[in-house]
């Protein structure tokens, strides 16, 4: 994958959050809530790709939630990964607002 292809990051994104799960040791039913709305969300989330600032913050949260897991702390990585979501989903929001996109 090259630095700034927006298009590669995406799909490795979207292979990231399932694998995640399944690194985490998710049930089966908890992982098919997060699937369903990564689902819900990818739309969205192409469609703002190349409205976004690079994807660089969303790649070191992505480092971070690996080493804590390797580390075994659970507790932190929960809390962590809920604020990665709250945080990028405010920065989809945000652009969706900016640009008054109201059907995705």
């Amino acid at each position: 994958m090259t630095k700034n292809d927006l298009n590669a990051w995406s799909e490795a994104d979207n292979r990231y959050h399932p694998c995640l799960m399944e690194l985490w040791g998710n049930q089966r039913r908890l992982a098919d809530i997060a699937s369903m709305y990564m689902d819900q969300a990818h739309p969205g989330s192409m469609f703002t790709l190349r409205l976004r600032q690079k994807s660089s913050r969303s790649t070191e949260e992505h480092r971070e939630h690996v080493r804590l897991i390797l580390k075994g702390k659970c507790a932190r990585v929960r809390e962590y990964y809920r604020q990665h979501g709250e945080r990028a989903g405010k920065e989809l929001m945000e652009i969706i607002s900016k640009y008054r996109i109201n059907n995705l």
